[in-house]
Order: structure tokens, then sequence, then C-alpha cells
């Protein structure tokens, strides 16, 4: 390389795995990130299949901030996309079978090994307090573009977010339906154009928390449907039990006492609760029986509060997908029976 080879482009080699018609796709991206989240930096840029330009497709390039990933560490990203496309499949083939015209779909990513780092990024790092540097060697994320009206429409807690929302949120309810109770998808972000719902990097809450640091399971399924209100569409579907006392968790004695000690109308059967309380003093469960609460490590982004935020300027951070833990409430919580 002579003194004054610069090299300015920021590139990716094809990707692993074949992406849109079935061929791969190398990247070309930009050199400071137009979101920046607490995991993941997003850059834009475009896509091509080899040397045909007329394959130019808008795309976004995902980079963990911190780590020069390899293709093991996009796994769980990857696996809660596919999970999430087939899901919608089945469920647009239901709403469709009930005269409904849209259509819920999710962008599937591929992987890419970086080709080449532009030198640019040296100013833009010390320009921008940009701290990002890539290796050669580091795998990054290719998916679409979705558009500048990209938005909130159902939280990972459940939250519905303006007009829209219920139609995703009938389909979370469905993932659960259609899981036999093993998860729900939820964190529906994206855009709706053209009766299409466009939307990337769900979140998944399982029974068996295997969908990576977000996954919030079993606490994560109750919040899920403390807030979600169920619609036309959903209303018959199973829904996860809330634990309740005396309903989810049996209730466990706290204290012995002699019969002598039990007063008369105590000693007989408490058809309320469909207890026997003569010898021991029933309580609430103790902690160990209830799943292991949602412990997160800062305070969730404005989206959790459902706020529309558009994609554009300095906002747009705000909106990017992020597996850094986030913190909710406790929402472990059952009602002590009391008597009359």
């Amino acid at each position: 390389m002579g003194i004054f080879d610069i090299n300015v482009n920021n590139t990716t080699l094809p990707s692993n795995s074949p992406w849109k018609n079935g061929l791969c796709y190398w990247s070309s991206f930009e050199l400071y990130p137009d979101w920046i989240g607490s995991s993941f930096d997003v850059f834009r840029g475009f896509a091509y299949h080899g040397d045909w330009y007329q394959s130019q497709t808008d795309i976004v390039v995902k980079a963990f901030k911190e780590l020069n990933a390899k293709e093991a560490d996009w796994n769980q990203y990857k696996a809660r996309a596919e999970s999430a496309a087939r899901y919608a499949k089945d469920y647009n083939s239901m709403i469709l079978s009930h005269d409904f015209q849209i259509r819920v779909e999710f962008n599937v990513p591929v992987e890419a090994v970086m080709d080449s780092i532009s030198d640019v990024m040296v100013l833009t790092r010390f320009l921008k307090g940009f701290k990002k540097r890539f290796s050669e060697d580091e795998y990054v994320i290719i998916e679409d573009y979705l558009g500048s009206e990209f938005r909130m429409f159902v939280s990972e807690r459940g939250l519905t977010c303006g007009i829209g929302s219920e139609v995703l949120a009938s389909f979370a309810h469905f993932t659960y339906h259609h899981s036999n109770g093993d998860l729900v998808i939820c964190k529906f972000k994206g855009i709706f154009k053209e009766n299409v719902f466009r939307l990337s990097n769900p979140i998944i809450h399982s029974v068996n928390k295997t969908y990576g640091p977000r996954d919030g399971g079993s606490a994560g399924l109750i919040e899920f449907f403390e807030n979600h209100k169920c619609n036309n569409i959903c209303k018959n579907w199973t829904k996860h039990p809330v634990p309740l006392y005396g309903n989810m968790y049996s209730l466990q004695p706290i204290a012995q006492i002699t019969t002598n000690d039990v007063p008369e109308d105590r000693t007989k059967t408490d058809q309320a609760n469909n207890l026997v309380v003569s010898a021991e003093v029933y309580g609430p469960p103790p902690p160990l029986l209830l799943p292991s609460p949602i412990v997160y490590t800062e305070d969730p982004p404005p989206y959790e509060q459902c706020e529309e935020i558009s994609s554009t300027g300095s906002t747009a951070s705000l909106l990017q997908d992020d597996d850094k833990p986030h913190k909710v409430q406790n929402v472990l919580k059952y009602t002590v029976p009391v008597e009359a």
C-alpha cells in the first residue's frame, strides 16, 4: 500500500448463508452509526449480490459495541428472529382464514465477516467520541432497513402502544397459545405499511429461559399476561396463569399450634379456599417456590413507556435493538385471603 492509499469503505464479505432470493449478499456501510444502543451499534448501508449493482438493497449493519463477535455470538439474536418469523407465518395463515388482510413479518438477519475497515474511522472516533474498533475477522449482522417511521407497537412487558397494536398483541398471545405455553414473543417494533407489519429483533420470554439475557423466563411470562388485554382475536386462547395465593402455588405451613389453640370455627373446612386449617397455620409459599424475579441492571429505555418516537435524529438511539438487560418491576404477586 502506498502512502496515499487510503481505504475509505467499511465492507463485509458475502453473507455466510443465502439471504434474498436464495443469494448471498455483501455490504458496504457508513463510518459512523446512525443508532447507538447499549449493546449494539447500528450502521446504515447497502447490500449487493456480487457485482450486480442493480441488486442494491437498503440495509442496516449491526455490530456489538464492546465485542469483536464470532459467529456463535449472534446465535441467540438469530434464533429469536427465526422463531418469530416461523410463528408469524402460521399467524398470517390463521388470520387470513378469518378474512383479515393484515400480515406480520420479521427481519431475518444474515451474518457476514468484515472484509475491509475504513481508515477514516480513526477520525470519526476522534471527532465523535465513537469507540468501536472493528477487526477483520469480526462477524456482523445484515438485515433490511425498515425506514424512518420506526416505532414501538408492543413492549416486552406486554403493553400496547397506539393504533394498530391490538393485532400484534394478539400475535404475541398466539405465540404462547401455539407453543403450548412454552414461550411468548413480544417487544414488537418496526413499521406498518400497506397492511404489513415489518418488525425487527423481538424478545422472547420462555419457560426454559433460552433466548438470551432479556428472556425473562417464567417471571417474564407472568408480567406479559398481567399487562396483556385480550381482544376479539385472542380472547379464547390459552392464558398464562398469574400466581395467586392458594392457586398456582400450594400453601405451606408456617407454624405449628396445638388443637387446643385452634378456635372452634377454624377447625372446619375453609370453603372459600378449600383448606383445612386445624393444627397448622398456613401462609404464603416460601420465596423459593416462586420463579426468580427479573433482575435488571439499568432503567428501561423510553420506548418501554410506549412513546411513539421517530427513528430520526438524536432520539433514534432510544429505539435500537439491545440485548442488555433493563430494569422492570417485580411482577410476582399473590392475594392473601382474609377471614370474613
